[in-house]
């Protein structure tokens, strides 16, 4: 091979690894997008629904509980329980 064929080929390949990079990164891209999309459309959906009145009525049990008793045996468990609730 001559050296100007070497250096087209070169040029070929560095094209070539540049087209996939660009094609990975916008796929990866897409990807992510469709994700957020997805996670958002989740939690509007949720927001929507609301919070039933049995739950509510739980979580204000427990609230009390916690406040009369701060160091209730079951405390943590209760206490996460809570702040899932409200997260």
């Amino acid at each position: 091979m001559t050296g100007s064929s070497v250096n087209r080929l070169e040029l070929l390949h560095f094209r070539t690894e540049i087209c996939l990079k660009t094609i990975t990164s916008t796929f990866a891209q897409v990807i992510l997008l469709i994700g957020l999309s997805v996670v958002a459309t989740m939690r509007v959906s949720a927001a929507e629904q609301g919070t039933s009145a049995a739950t509510k009525a739980r979580m204000i049990q427990l609230i009390t509980m916690l406040e009369s008793d701060p160091f209730l045996k079951d405390g943590k468990e209760v206490r996460g329980e809570v702040m899932s609730w409200l997260a």
